[in-house]
């Protein structure tokens, strides 16, 4: 499936690394994805909330499974997730730009979890609804 198709027909998303600050690019992905109604789960151990969003410590404590669990961190903070995400789930993986390497290629594709990479969210959403 591609990212487009996915933005398409999943609707639950987790947000890895989502940030308070409106200037960072993990804030706007989950903003945008919240103004075009996904339901979007963020996740952050150093926030309570994101926007009066309830803000989850890992993607294991979120009420629902996700569809789609985006990774928005810097490769070398993804490796330190990437371990725990991958034994404990099966859901699609998508990793924007500069949010990857291609040991973290390597570790998913193993696994045989399916995944995106290299692939900005933002464009295409708003592509979709424009």
């Amino acid at each position: 499936m591609d990212a487009r198709e996915i933005l398409k027909t999943k609707k639950r998303y987790a947000i890895i690394g989502v940030s308070q600050d409106v200037t960072k690019y993990s804030y706007e992905v989950f903003h945008l994805m919240n103004e075009h109604q996904y339901t979007v789960y963020p996740v952050n151990p150093r926030y309570s909330d994101v926007n009066g969003h309830k803000c989850y410590p890992t993607v294991e404590a979120i009420p629902e499974k996700p569809e789609v669990i985006l990774v928005i961190m810097a490769p070398q903070n993804t490796e330190k997730v990437l371990g725990n995400l991958l034994q404990k789930t099966d859901t699609i993986l998508w990793f924007p730009p500069e949010c990857f390497s291609e040991s973290i290629v390597e570790q998913v594709t193993q696994k045989g979890i399916p995944a995106v990479y290299d692939i900005c969210p933002i464009g295409l959403l708003k592509g979709l609804f424009n």
